[in-house]
């Protein structure tokens, strides 16, 4: 049996968890950044 300090496990998924987090919320906000480009492109496109 092996024993061990579970805090450095534990602060590092809730690290993880952050990033992922993070991580989701600028591929949300890429993907509406796109989205305005891309209407703005069109726009432009038809004069």
């Amino acid at each position: 049996m092996t024993l061990r300090d579970r805090t450095e496990l534990e602060a590092l998924l809730r690290e993880l968890n952050s990033v992922t987090g993070l991580t989701d919320a600028l591929r949300a906000q890429q993907h509406e950044f796109s989205n305005r480009l891309h209407v703005l492109s069109v726009l432009v496109g038809m004069g």
